[in-house]
């Protein structure tokens, strides 16, 4: 059995500042006249994401206990600027339901293709992400897991790539296939992680030489249709 294991946000889907972004357009709707911009969303947050504190234990930080904390986090942010307790948790929730969204996402236009070919070539395809719980429902929204066995995801784990159980969490619930092959725009959590469970890797929308000598993937492409021709 062959299978490839899929990152989501920045290799099939376009990266938009989805997090910060969203927390920004929440702020904007709630206070229009205060002059806030993502930078200052992104240095207030700090790292609200579970992802961003690796050496923590976050496996009882899952399914909604993940977005109790993320929301939290959130709230606390705008409650900064001024907006009230019971205001600053609406407001957080108002942020999850953007997120959830599936016309908050813009798929890479050679993103179901590729996901279509790689079947017909006998690749089972599975997503692994750091990513909220839901993951799962909104790529069956965006029409990514029809072509998919199933998903991987930090939010429902407790384990955040490049974390090595995340990997071997995708192994096991792939049946240790005997080619494995992650795909990813990140040189740390795809590309080394992978690597560290004997994974070959591709990068992909992001060039080699952004990576350090221990990132370096076995193979690299501009675009998600360049990797039919590597498989």
């Amino acid at each position: 059995m062959k299978t490839l294991f899929w990152d989501f946000d920045g290799t099939l889907s376009c990266p938009r500042h989805m997090w910060s972004g969203t927390v920004l357009s929440v702020m904007k709707e709630a206070f229009p006249e205060l002059e806030v911009g993502l930078e200052d969303v992104r240095q207030g947050l700090g790292s609200p994401y579970p992802w961003n504190n690796l050496e923590c234990d976050w496996r009882e930080c899952v399914g909604e206990a993940w977005w109790d904390y993320y929301i939290d986090k959130v709230a606390q942010f705008y409650a900064s600027y001024g907006a009230g307790a019971k205001q600053a948790v609406q407001m957080g929730k108002r942020v999850r339901a953007v997120i959830l969204s599936p016309e908050s996402y813009i798929l890479y236009p050679d993103a179901l293709p590729t996901l279509r070919l790689c079947r017909r070539m006998g690749y089972h395809s599975f997503l692994l992400s750091n990513n909220y719980p839901e993951l799962w429902e909104v790529a069956q929204k965006l029409g990514i897991a029809q072509y998919m066995e199933g998903c991987i995801v930090s939010g429902q784990e407790g384990y955040d790539k490049p974390r090595r159980e995340l990997f071997e969490i995708a192994l096991e619930r792939a049946g240790y296939p005997d080619k494995c092959v992650m795909i990813g725009d990140n040189p740390i959590a795809d590309i080394w992680g992978a690597q560290q469970v004997g994974m070959e890797t591709v990068l992909v929308h992001r060039s080699p030489e952004e990576c350090m000598e221990d990132t370096l993937p076995d193979f690299a492409c501009d675009t998600l249709a360049e990797i039919v021709n590597i498989l």
